[in-house]
């Protein structure tokens, strides 16, 4: 599969030499880092000023109303008494900041973190029992309406794929222990149970793991895009196409599509940039055609989209 996509993101290099001034106009300048591994921050790149620390980091957050979550970019400032991932944590708790709409919080508003501790690779987290407390729009008899019961269930699988990703980016930590202190007198500390599932059978749950199954990566932003084609659906479209594309996407215009799958992609080191190899069948004069299209998708305000929404409606018309 590499060799395949090599060949195609050859083929993309001078048009993304094209694309480049474009693409800074349409993304914000990112903080002067050290190239780091996807997923890892580079702890070089933290600095010590004026008695402070400061990192540039990723909080996870529930993207529009998919089942999916995506980063915010945020740059994070410790005082020297403070711990950076405390801070890091609250921030994550404290929801998405103003200039990101599409972005859901996915823990009640009152959830604080209240300590952090590491023993090797497992970082120790304890939390408030807010964590608890059901997002603001729940139903209080959400048990009994099964539509609801699989969305909270969702989000809340979400909301510990949120909190994992955002811990587990140091590249230092491969395991995360939840615990939760009690708001009543006692103040007791317990880990993490089912009771953030809404479970009435409680059980303690397990250390968060760093995992991507909910995460929106070029991969899923190209199936999502794929499938809206194929289904004829604009909003859908509409959430994984950047803003210069969206004048393409009526579905008058789109073409049948009967199946597709998207192979692998690969990102473009440095450049907010990447390639996801595609095979699309689809209807060519009434006779069934299938092409292998490398479809280009850049960082638009830290969201994979889909760059241009207009060559790939031309190779598949």
């Amino acid at each position: 599969m590499k060799k395949r996509l090599k060949k195609t993101v050859a083929a993309l290099i001078a048009a993304l030499i094209l694309l480049a001034p474009l693409c800074a106009l349409a993304l914000p300048s990112p903080e002067p880092t050290k190239e780091i591994a996807e997923g890892e921050i580079d702890i070089s790149a933290i600095s010590d000023e004026e008695s402070t620390i400061t990192a540039t980091v990723s909080l996870y957050y529930r993207y529009e109303n998919l089942p999916l979550v995506a980063p915010q970019t945020r740059v994070i400032t410790a005082a020297p008494d403070e711990s950076l991932l405390l801070v890091i944590a609250n921030e994550l708790f404290s929801g998405p900041d103003a200039g990101h709409p599409e972005l859901k919080p996915l823990f009640h508003s009152q959830t604080r973190a209240i300590s952090v501790s590491e023993s090797e690779s497992t970082l120790t987290i304890i939390i408030n029992d807010a964590a608890y407390i059901g997002l603001s729009d729940e139903p209080a008899n959400w048990r009994s309406d099964n539509a609801w019961k699989n969305e909270i269930l969702l989000r809340r699988r979400m909301a510990l794929e949120s909190l994992a990703l955002t811990l587990t980016q140091f590249g230092k930590y491969s395991r995360i222990m939840v615990l939760v202190q009690s708001s009543s007198d006692s103040g007791d500390t317990e880990r993490l149970t089912s009771r953030f599932f809404g479970d009435n059978f409680v059980k303690v749950l397990s250390p968060l793991t760093r995992t991507t199954e909910y995460l929106l990566s070029p991969e899923r932003a190209a199936e999502i895009a794929l499938e809206a084609i194929r289904q004829k659906d604009a909003e859908s479209l509409s959430m994984v196409i950047t803003e210069s594309g969206r004048q393409y996407a009526h579905p008058s215009v789109f073409p049948t599509v009967f199946s597709f799958a998207v192979i692998g992609a690969e990102v473009l080191s440095g450049s907010g940039s990447a390639v996801a190899e595609c095979e699309i069948t689809y209807s060519r004069f009434g006779a069934e055609k299938t092409i292998t299209y490398p479809m280009l998708l850049i960082q638009d305000n830290d969201i994979w989209k889909v760059s241009d929404l207009s060559a790939l409606l031309s190779a598949i018309d």
